[in-house]
């Protein structure tokens, strides 16, 4: 049986002690109520747009987004907690054609806190609306990987398939300012590639590959605003570090190759879509 935990990247660099040999690991998601966690995510990449009638032949999109979040744990339940979820700061931005930014959001005060069940594989959902746009972007980009972890402990070098969510938000092309915002599910392999003891805790070095299984996005044409699909999927190099003392993930990183078809009922032909996302994740102290 397998258990998930929703997970969130960094590229950080971190000096480490020696790592712990022939050791076996277990992962526990257990907060505690009044403690809190303040994290950084940031998502960018590059969108090519192939085959689009009224686009020039090839069309490149460029999008970039950061968010600031605050999770602290108010309640327990029975296997679950409430948590408020407050984004400090949200800002995304995009370009195309190496034209001048274009904001998407941009909110350095702090958003109204989001009432959110956390259940024991650490996944969050919002309890109540959140209409406001820059809650959505911010919850899109700060989501992360959910990746299917074993119950059993596990030793360096032990792999296992797990199930996976990934969540795609990328510009649409044009001079709009519409996102697609989807989550791509998949299959993959996950490494805990080692262990490396420290003074306050334990890290555990993690590593997946995956593929991610097409899905259909309702979307428009990025000029004539005509109703269009977006089919999507792609595939996923990731690797993240858990840490004892927090009893979560703290850092990771996380490269998405994503190819699409675009298919419009008014158009002659399909147009196609590659893009290049990175994704990074890192806890603050």
């Amino acid at each position: 049986m397998v258990r998930s935990l929703s997970l969130a990247w960094s590229a950080a660099a971190l000096v480490l002690p020696a790592a712990v040999a022939a050791q076996s690991f277990s992962f526990a998601y257990q907060p505690q109520v009044g403690t809190f966690s303040s994290l950084v995510h940031e998502v960018r990449g590059t969108v090519h747009y192939m085959g689009i009638p009224s686009l020039p032949d090839s069309v490149t999109a460029e999008y970039e987004a950061q968010v600031g979040e605050t999770r602290r744990f108010v309640e327990q339940l029975a296997g679950a907690w409430i948590a408020h979820q407050t984004f400090d700061s949200v800002r995304a931005r995009y370009r195309v054609q190496e034209r001048q930014w274009r904001s998407i959001a941009s909110r350095t005060t702090a958003l109204q806190p989001i009432r959110m069940l956390v259940d024991d594989r650490g996944v969050g959902s919002p309890m109540g609306e959140t209409p406001v746009e820059e809650a959505a972007i911010a919850r899109g980009v700060s989501s992360g990987l959910q990746l299917q972890l074993p119950d059993a402990p596990v030793s360096p070098g032990d792999s296992w398939s797990a199930a996976l969510r990934v969540p795609v938000i990328m510009p649409v092309a044009g001079d709009s300012a519409r996102i697609i915002a989807v989550n791509l599910d998949g299959a993959g392999e996950a490494t805990l590639d080692s262990l490396v003891a420290r003074t306050s805790d334990t890290l555990a070095y993690v590593s997946v590959r995956g593929r991610l299984q097409p899905v259909v996005v309702n979307t428009v044409h990025p000029l004539n605003g005509t109703p269009a699909t977006i089919e999507i999927w792609g595939s996923t190099l990731s690797s993240m570090i858990w840490s004892t003392g927090w009893g979560s993930w703290v850092s990771g990183g996380s490269s998405l190759l994503i190819r699409g078809r675009l298919e419009m009922p008014s158009g002659p032909a399909d147009g196609h879509i590659l893009a290049d996302l990175t994704s990074r994740f890192q806890i603050r102290p």
